[in-house]
């Protein structure tokens, strides 16, 4: 049976998980950095600017109230319903959040071989198209958030 102590390191032990990730430069060069997964309070911190503006005062309390019962992904079952009731301005300001969520993501969890962080949230923004999110995609992944990652958990427990 594992101490306290015991369990505590092996969950540090995880958050200080890296794996090597390549990020292609317009050209043709690749960086090699490493990504490693971001804790439950900066996870939190990040879904919440992702949901942050959003009006809910529109939806209808029984369209609210399936979504405490519905399974998947909570957050993007409530942007599909506020865009619903707000439109492409809506949809705009959710994509914002969505690019400033993946460029937050990437400046926490792209590091160096010491855990330091490589880039801030300016730097990340100049990358090359699409690779943040590549990046923060594969992050969500190794952190076990997303729905790429929760399907992960859910074939590996069914196996």
């Amino acid at each position: 049976m594992k101490t306290d102590i015991g369990i505590k390191e092996l969950l540090l032990r995880g958050m200080r998980y890296t794996e090597p990730y390549e990020i292609q430069l317009p050209n043709g060069d690749t960086l090699k950095v490493f990504l490693r997964s971001i804790p439950e309070s900066k996870n939190a911190e990040i879904e919440s600017m992702s949901l942050e503006g959003i009006d809910f005062s529109n939806i209808p309390e029984e369209e609210m109230a399936k979504l405490s019962t519905s399974t998947g992904d909570l957050g993007q079952s409530m942007m599909m319903l506020a865009m619903r009731g707000k439109g492409s301005n809506m949809i705009s300001k959710l994509t914002q959040a969505g690019f400033k969520a993946d460029h937050i993501i990437c400046a926490y969890g792209i590091v160096s071989e010491d855990f330091k962080p490589v880039f801030t949230v300016d730097e990340i923004g100049g990358f090359p198209c699409g690779e943040p999110k590549k990046a923060a995609d594969r992050i969500r992944v190794i952190s076990g958030v997303g729905k790429e990652a929760q399907e992960q958990i859910t074939n590996f427990r069914k196996d």
